[in-house]
Order: structure tokens, then sequence, then C-alpha cells
């Protein structure tokens, strides 16, 4: 199995141009540091220019809001925890009974074809918009 890990990170440094750009531009009241208060989704990510993103769209979710809200529905840690221990020969989704999975979300294991076996927690943009614990800035 290929890891993918320091492409992703070597992606990530170059869109970090991009993000800090659109960052400046939108929020120009707000002193910004990177930090883990809040998470920044991007989507639609394009490159006009090889090695050089040039546009994208930026969502942001507060943390705290999240976690608050999957713990209401009981998708703690050490639900997940659990589950993934009961479940390590799974690969690919895996449906959550509190969760619808086309309008909400769902988890996906990658344990057969990532070295680092991740489990995702895929959540829909629009459900997080929904439920308040989203805001699009791009």
């Amino acid at each position: 199995m290929k890891s993918n890990f320091k492409a992703d990170l070597s992606k990530e440094k170059q869109l970090a141009v991009l993000l800090d750009s659109y960052y400046q531009k939108h929020l120009k009241k707000y002193a910004l540091e990177r930090i883990s208060d809040f998470y920044a989704l991007v989507t639609n990510i394009f490159s006009d220019v090889d090695k050089v993103f040039t546009s994208c769209n930026i969502t942001f979710v507060n943390r705290e809001k999240l976690i608050l809200h999957l713990s209401t529905l009981g998708l703690t840690r050490e639900f997940f925890q659990q589950l993934v221990q009961d479940n390590r020969d799974v690969n690919g989704k895996f449906i959550l009974e509190k969760l619808c999975p086309k309008k909400e979300g769902l988890l996906y294991f990658s344990t057969q074809n990532k070295a680092e076996k991740p489990v995702n927690l895929i959540l829909r943009l629009a459900y997080l918009e929904q439920i308040g614990v989203a805001k699009r800035l791009v």
C-alpha cells in the first residue's frame, strides 16, 4: 500500500498561499492565526497554472459546536473509538444509524487502500450549514 501523506502535505502547503490571500481579502477586520478553533473545509479547488491554486470555496466549521451536536446524537469520541475497534476489517462506506447517508453523512474506512488506514467521518456541507455549525466564506 502506498501512503499519500507526504504528497497531501505538499499540496496543503501550496493551497495555504491561496487560503491566506482569501482570508486577507474577506476577513479584513480580523487578525488571523492558524489554530484548531475552527475547521476550514476547502472545496472546488482549481489550478489554472501548474502547481498554483487559483480559486476555491471555503466553509468554516465551528469545531466545538460540531462536537456538541454530534454528541447529542450519541456520536462521541468513545462511540467512534469502539466502532473502529469493532470494525477493523471494514473497507469503504459505513452507514451510521444516527445520520442519513445521502443528506447528512457517513463513515468511510480506508483500511485496504491506504497505508495509514484512516477512518473518516464525512459530513455533507449542506447538513453542516443546516444545523448551524458551518458558514461559507467564499
